[in-house]
Protein backbone atom coordinates (compact mmCIF):
# COMPACT_ATOMS: atom_id res chain seq x y z
CA UNK A 1 0.00 0.00 0.00
CA UNK A 2 2.89 2.48 0.96
CA UNK A 3 4.03 1.65 -2.59
CA UNK A 4 1.41 3.18 -4.34
CA UNK A 5 1.24 5.64 -2.27
CA UNK A 6 4.95 6.75 -3.01
CA UNK A 7 4.26 5.87 -6.63
CA UNK A 8 1.53 7.80 -6.78
CA UNK A 9 3.20 10.91 -5.23
CA UNK A 10 6.28 10.77 -7.42
CA UNK A 11 3.96 10.78 -10.57
CA UNK A 12 2.09 13.48 -9.37
CA UNK A 13 5.56 15.20 -8.63
CA UNK A 14 6.54 14.50 -12.08
CA UNK A 15 3.42 16.02 -13.77
CA UNK A 16 4.26 19.83 -10.83
CA UNK A 17 7.99 19.19 -12.38
CA UNK A 18 6.83 19.30 -15.98
CA UNK A 19 4.65 21.81 -15.17
CA UNK A 20 6.65 23.79 -13.32
CA UNK A 21 9.32 23.44 -16.09
CA UNK A 22 6.60 24.64 -18.11
CA UNK A 23 5.75 27.89 -16.40
CA UNK A 24 9.21 29.11 -15.66
CA UNK A 25 9.97 28.05 -19.65
CA UNK A 26 7.32 30.47 -20.40
CA UNK A 27 8.29 33.18 -18.40
CA UNK A 28 11.68 33.48 -19.42
CA UNK A 29 9.99 33.41 -23.10
CA UNK A 30 8.20 36.56 -21.84
CA UNK A 31 11.02 38.08 -20.48
CA UNK A 32 13.31 37.32 -23.59
CA UNK A 33 10.56 38.52 -25.55
CA UNK A 34 10.30 41.89 -23.53
CA UNK A 35 13.85 42.58 -23.67
CA UNK A 36 14.49 42.11 -27.16
CA UNK A 37 11.26 44.49 -27.55
CA UNK A 38 13.54 46.83 -25.18
CA UNK A 39 16.54 46.31 -27.12
CA UNK A 40 14.87 47.02 -30.89
CA UNK A 41 13.38 50.14 -29.15
CA UNK A 42 16.72 51.59 -28.08
CA UNK A 43 18.74 50.75 -31.62
CA UNK A 44 15.99 52.45 -33.24
CA UNK A 45 16.32 55.40 -31.46
CA UNK A 46 20.08 55.13 -31.54
CA UNK A 47 19.43 55.14 -35.26
CA UNK A 48 17.23 58.39 -34.86
CA UNK A 49 19.77 59.90 -33.26
CA UNK A 50 22.82 59.07 -34.82
CA UNK A 51 20.93 59.99 -38.41
CA UNK A 52 19.86 63.72 -36.66
CA UNK A 53 23.38 64.42 -35.76
CA UNK A 54 24.47 63.44 -38.98
CA UNK A 55 21.92 66.07 -40.83
CA UNK A 56 23.49 68.75 -38.01
CA UNK A 57 27.08 67.98 -38.91
CA UNK A 58 26.15 68.45 -42.77
CA UNK A 59 23.86 71.57 -41.88
CA UNK A 60 27.08 72.97 -39.78
CA UNK A 61 29.63 71.96 -42.09
CA UNK A 62 27.93 73.94 -45.06
CA UNK A 63 27.23 77.16 -43.37
CA UNK A 64 31.26 76.96 -41.84
CA UNK A 65 32.46 76.45 -45.42
CA UNK A 66 29.87 79.62 -47.07
CA UNK A 67 31.39 81.70 -43.68
CA UNK A 68 35.02 80.62 -44.68
CA UNK A 69 34.02 81.62 -48.23
CA UNK A 70 32.40 84.72 -47.87
CA UNK A 71 35.29 85.94 -45.45
CA UNK A 72 38.42 84.73 -46.00
CA UNK A 73 40.54 86.83 -44.39
CA UNK A 74 38.55 86.86 -41.17
CA UNK A 75 38.89 82.84 -41.44
CA UNK A 76 42.71 83.07 -41.78
CA UNK A 77 43.11 85.54 -38.42
CA UNK A 78 40.79 83.47 -36.59
CA UNK A 79 42.45 80.22 -37.53
CA UNK A 80 45.98 81.83 -36.85
CA UNK A 81 44.63 83.37 -33.31
CA UNK A 82 43.35 79.62 -32.10
CA UNK A 83 46.56 78.01 -33.41
CA UNK A 84 48.42 80.43 -31.03
CA UNK A 85 46.34 80.44 -28.30
CA UNK A 86 46.43 76.12 -28.25
CA UNK A 87 50.25 76.36 -28.87
CA UNK A 88 50.60 78.63 -25.50
CA UNK A 89 48.44 76.72 -23.60
CA UNK A 90 50.57 73.71 -24.68
CA UNK A 91 53.95 75.27 -22.99
CA UNK A 92 51.98 75.45 -19.74
CA UNK A 93 50.54 72.17 -19.61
Amino acid sequence: MTTNRGAHTHRSNGRSHRHASRSAQEALTGQLTALQETAATAIEGAAQRLSDLKDKSIRTSKAMDQTIVKNPKSSVLIAFGVGYVLARLRKWI
